[in-house]
């Protein structure tokens, strides 16, 4: 709860979800996880594209 935008709720949810923060190896399977990791959009000889979010990540 020390970071800002996040509440009990938000914080109760994360450390249910993730089993206590023991269900990922690094932080960066986690940001990936909550879909605050952004991958770039790239498709042939378009550089250009929006950052998506993994489709594996959890929408709540």
């Amino acid at each position: 709860m020390s970071i800002k935008g996040v509440g009990s709720q938000t914080a109760l949810f994360m450390i249910v979800t993730t089993n206590g923060f023991t269900k990922f190896a690094s932080w960066r399977k986690f940001a990936s996880y909550c879909g605050i990791a952004p991958f770039p959009n790239t498709s042939g000889t378009s550089i250009r594209g929006r950052t998506k979010v993994s489709n594996l990540a959890n929408k709540k």
